[in-house]
């Protein structure tokens, strides 16, 4: 995901079966410069946000990173990943890399 201001990456996932329970996916940044991580996660169904997470922390550059997050989403849903870039610049900086996303299919209840 791109980090400039002006047209900051996402990523938007297809339409997902079957719910979302808990979400994991891993991270890192892409340039050995990017120490500054700062995305959120959507969770929408039916054209509503249901759920957001925020990642927001320094990291080391070049290294795989964790994050995991409970849903609460029965049914179909799509998960939005967008850079929030922190660093504010209209450069093609505060580049991240979003991988081995995985959920699971039944929903957490709420508490």
């Amino acid at each position: 995901m791109n980090g400039h201001k002006d047209n900051a990456g996402s990523i938007v996932s297809p339409e997902l079966q079957g719910g979302c329970g808990k979400l994991t996916f891993d991270y890192g940044t892409t340039n050995e410069g990017d120490t500054d991580v700062n995305f959120r996660v959507e969770i929408w169904q039916n054209g509503s946000m249901v759920e957001t997470s925020h990642v927001w922390k320094t990291v080391a550059p070049l290294e795989k990173h964790t994050h995991t997050v409970d849903v609460h989403a029965s049914g179909t849903f799509r998960i939005v990943f967008t850079n929030n870039c922190p660093s504010g610049q209209s450069k093609d900086i505060d580049r991240y890399t979003i991988f081995h996303v995985r959920w699971t299919g039944e929903p957490m209840p709420k508490r």
